[in-house]
């Protein structure tokens, strides 16, 4: 007979292996390498593909549980539906808005399940499970680059820099979105309205606590078990 103390403790399924890492790769590819691409001849698919790479590791890689990956699956894609939508048969305000609500529910999600994951693990640091916190770092970059374009969608005068209803629109508010949360700032798009600029202030506070309070913890942790294990005397 099963010991029930043993089953409640049992270590739930885990993200596949290299998942993380994978995800972390498709990300900043999405985030640095896609909006240099949309100024280039086919840059505009290869910056799709890219995309739709990100979405196939994230509902490959991340859920613990087959219901869990199962929802993931549905929100990538409704995510990939809409965005092929406005890419290919209808580039209106409404597929706009639609594309990118479905891109924060799917992003947000994925962001959320690795987080909690990798919270679940503090104990047993590993370099995978950096590079998932880094990846979760870059999705708070991709969710926050969604809702500013929800915004742009609904009031077009909410930022300068970037004209209503452009065409690399998206592409622009990635950019925009990393030189926030990492408080660089350029200046070349600035926020105008009250909402986007508290959007704007709520995504510089998150990305220095989440990088100061958890991947800075982790590296630390990972650090000082490395050393341990290196210092305890083998048998």
């Amino acid at each position: 007979m099963n010991d029930p103390q043993t089953h409640r403790t049992r270590a739930r399924p885990r993200a596949r292996p290299h998942a993380y890492t994978a995800l972390l790769l498709a990300l900043a590819a999405l985030m640095f390498i896609g909006p240099v691409l949309v100024e280039l001849h086919f840059g505009d698919l290869v910056h799709s593909l890219i995309l739709m790479t990100t979405l196939g590791v994230a509902i490959y890689g991340v859920g613990d549980s087959r219901v869990e990956r199962r929802l993931i699956l549905l929100l990538g894609l409704a995510s990939a539906i809409m965005f092929w939508t406005y890419q290919l048969a209808a580039a209106t305000s409404l597929t706009a808005f639609l594309r990118d609500v479905s891109g924060v529910a799917f992003y947000g999600y994925v962001a959320y399940a690795m987080l909690r994951d990798i919270l679940s693990e503090v104990s047993d640091v590993t370099v995978e499970l950096i590079n998932g916190a880094i990846a979760v770092y870059l999705l708070l970059g991709i969710l926050f680059a969604y809702l500013f374009g929800m915004l742009h969608t609904l009031e077009p005068a909410s930022f300068s820099g970037v004209a209503a209803g452009a065409g690399h629109a998206a592409a622009r508010f990635y950019y925009f979105s990393m030189v926030t949360l990492t408080t660089l700032g350029y200046g070349d798009i600035v926020p105008l309205k009250d909402l986007a600029r508290g959007l704007g202030t709520l995504e510089a506070v998150l990305g220095q606590v989440y990088l100061t309070v958890l991947v800075a913890r982790l590296v630390g942790m990972h650090i000082s078990s490395s050393l341990a294990s290196k210092a305890s005397p083998t048998d």
